[in-house]
């Protein structure tokens, strides 16, 4: 008799077929060089693992074809770089052309090798905790050097392990590579005690983790990129706690002592029975409702409000009383990142001198030399908010040229912490 279950096994395998193939498709059509090596070397990874440890006949055969999948594109790419035999198919597609340009001579290898050479420049200069997170402009602009011919400015390393190195020291990248050496040790033990098709998917994780560090050697983290790494490094730690689970049901009792179990069990479960009871159980949601609210409301609705308020600055039907209202509303919002907003009014009201009046000046002047002040004192040493109020106060010399004093003290400041980058030698020019 015909089972009256739905199969929908052959339906999902088409939908992950399909989207790994417009997953694919979209990667070859962003040309990130970057990921498209992590893929390889996930694929690389996954290949090379399989054929040690895999245990199905037909997957490790896959395995093969991949590593010599690698080997022609390896080939292929060196043909590309010597002769022109190629040049046609290259000449077709942008990511190809891409592809085939990468080498010492390429402008984005130049500036991040120029880019990596400074942050190890910078970590020599604060070697246990760096420059702090999210400071590694700071460190690049004191020891980027603009003879190099590179134009790009980089307020990331494009390389995670310099970028940890720069901005938390040997402490931060020590931390950063435990986290990558747990995560090896239990994929091994994982991909030893798996069965088969099990096997098979812990491999396909850890050749995700593996191509997401490679590719994070060419490019830097970002909000979507760190959600995808803290969801594969929670696999691991699920796999590791079941393993762990498993050895405690085989050997029939906790390793610790007895009284130790007693207190630790004993505390369990006066806990237990304080969360199920009705007042127990009212209390921890309130308790966590409160604190998710407050979460949302200052690291979520805060930001968007500061955000949604700077971007109504470019509209070009408000008058500027309304503009430098938004200015101060995204300041006020939330001050943690108001340096971002503070640099916005130096360059409006630098780029459109000529459009305010006397009375909009004095405003915009009063504005900036406040928040120029405070922003100075929440980051000392941004280099680019001296960069700013300089070219601000030497655009603003035309109205009043005893501002040319304040210009030159910001030019100084920004000699000593930026002193070779484009932007100081332009406002020192």
């Amino acid at each position: 008799t015909q089972s009256a279950e739905f199969d929908w096994l052959p339906y999902l395998r088409v939908f992950w077929i399909s989207a790994i193939v417009i997953e694919l498709w979209a990667l070859w059509l962003t040309e990130t060089r970057g990921a498209i090596i992590g893929l390889g070397a996930g694929a690389v990874g996954f290949a090379a693992v399989y054929s040690v440890w895999g245990r199905i006949e037909r997957i490790r055969q896959v395995s093969y074809a991949i590593m010599g999948m690698v080997i022609v594109v390896l080939l292929l790419f060196i043909v590309a770089r010597t002769t022109s035999v190629l040049d046609p198919v290259i000449d077709r597609s942008a990511t190809l052309g891409r592809v085939a340009t990468i080498g010492p001579n390429d402008e984005s290898i130049k500036g991040r090798i120029t880019s990596i050479s400074a942050g190890l420049q910078g970590y020599v200069e604060k070697p246990i905790f760096g420059w702090g997170p999210e400071n590694y402009l700071i460190a690049w602009g004191k020891h980027f050097d603009a003879e190099s011919g590179v134009r790009e400015r980089f307020d990331q390393a494009h390389n995670k392990l310099v970028e940890e190195l720069t901005t938390k020291g040997a402490v931060g990248l020590v931390t950063y590579l435990a986290i990558w050496a747990f995560i090896i040790l239990v994929f091994v033990r994982a991909v030893k005690r798996r069965e088969a098709y099990e096997q098979v998917f812990v491999i396909l994780v850890g050749a995700a983790m593996g191509g997401f560090f490679v590719q994070n050697m060419f490019l830097f983290d970002s909000p979507v990129t760190v959600l995808q790494f803290v969801v594969l490094v929670s696999f691991f730690i699920a796999e590791e706690m079941q393993q762990r689970q498993t050895q405690l049901d085989e050997a029939g009792e906790q390793t610790e002592s007895q009284p130790t179990r007693s207190f630790v069990s004993g505390l369990g479960d006066r806990a237990s029975t304080i969360l199920s009871s009705p007042t127990g159980g009212t209390f921890s949601a309130v308790v966590i409702v409160a604190v998710l609210g407050i979460s949302i409301f200052f690291l979520n609705m805060k930001p968007f409000n500061a955000a949604a308020a700077i971007v109504q600055t470019s509209d070009p039907n408000i008058n500027w009383e309304q503009r430098f209202g938004f200015f101060e509303e995204s300041i006020d919002e939330f001050p943690a990142l108001a340096n971002y907003p503070r640099l916005l009014p130096l360059s409006q009201v630098s780029n459109n001198l000529g459009a305010l009046t006397t009375e909009d000046f004095q405003v915009a002047l009063a504005l900036i030399e406040q928040e120029g002040a405070q922003g100075l004192i929440d980051e000392p040493e941004s280099w680019r908010l001296h960069v700013a109020m300089a070219h601000f106060y030497q655009v603003a010399a035309q109205v009043d040229v005893s501002l040319l004093d304040k210009s030159k003290e910001h030019v100084q400041e920004a000699d000593k912490l930026a002193p070779k980058t484009i932007e100081v030698n332009a406002i020192r020019d």
